[in-house]
């Protein structure tokens, strides 16, 4: 449904096979989660045989490895808990801060 309209398909594996049936099943992306579970070296692994498959990660991306994963292969991150806490965005400081987090995520990968 989403081809039909032209929406982009990310759809969720873990396992090389389960992320080749999401790919040939019409994904344009596959997301491998939870990413922190294998780490860096199983993205790097997967990505070896699969380099036409492009790959997210997300589940414990951080300031610390988000770089290991674009390195091993990943094209895409996503960060979720650890940039967003819900009950830290009460005030405008709050979201202040999150701007701030936010740019730096920016920054960290714009040499990428």
């Amino acid at each position: 449904m989403a081809k039909r309209y032209g929406i982009p398909c990310i759809s969720g594996a873990l396992t090389p096979t389960e992320i080749v049936t999401a790919y040939e099943s019409g994904a344009d992306m596959v997301k491998v989660f939870p990413a922190n579970a294998m780490g860096a070296e199983y993205i790097k692994n997967v990505h070896g045989p699969l380099p036409h498959i492009p790959l997210m990660v997300t589940g414990g991306i951080d300031r610390r490895n988000m770089l290991e994963y674009f390195k091993a292969g990943a094209q895409v991150a996503g960060v979720g808990s650890q940039l967003v806490k819900v009950d830290r965005l009460l005030t405008q400081p709050d979201y202040d801060d999150l701007s701030t987090l936010a740019k730096q995520y920016v920054e960290l990968v714009s040499d990428v």
